[in-house]
């Protein structure tokens, strides 16, 4: 398991990965998502900055990005975060080969992650409802940051056991 510590200071995300004690350089699947997972959220608050601080050199006030403007900028995040894992990843080496521990079980784990994100959006209309359409049609046009996710498991098949 992977202990992550967070310090947040003045526009500044820093974090230390520190691998338990005694443990082989191995990452399971669960430690590589988390990883991916604190690299988005770090990559998201950079680019966040990158794009504050070219307004506030320009002068200008920061603007919708556009669909196409988010995607390409997906795209992009998305390959970044790919060569960061795939680099990460080829410095890990895998544990030698373990007894066996009987009683073992593999089991195939369905898990669902729900996240929203919020934000608000000015709307100049006649009335609270054409405000609330208005603002439907628009809310794909703009990027949201996810601040929490929960976890919820909807199934658990055994698969058989582990010999």
């Amino acid at each position: 398991m992977l202990t992550v510590n967070f310090l947040i200071c003045h526009q500044c995300l820093a974090f230390n990965i520190f691998p338990k004690p005694n443990r082989y350089k191995h990452m399971d699947n669960k430690e590589k998502k988390d990883l991916r997972h604190l690299l988005e959220i770090i990559l998201d608050k950079q680019v966040d900055s990158m794009f504050e601080l070219a307004h506030d050199i320009a002068k200008t006030e920061s603007g919708d990005i556009t669909p196409a403007q988010q995607a390409e900028l997906d795209g992009l995040k998305d390959g970044l975060l790919d060569l960061i894992m795939s680099q990460t990843l080829q410095n890990v080496s895998l544990p030698p080969t373990l007894p066996k521990e009987e009683g073992l079980s593999e089991f195939s784990v369905t898990v669902c992650r729900t996240a929203s994100a919020c934000r608000e959006i000015l709307i100049v209309a006649h009335s609270e409802e054409e405000a609330k359409a208005m603002a439907e049609d628009e809310a794909g046009d703009h990027e949201y940051s996810e601040k929490e996710a929960d976890y919820t498991i909807e199934d658990v098949t055994k698969i058989g056991d582990i010999k």
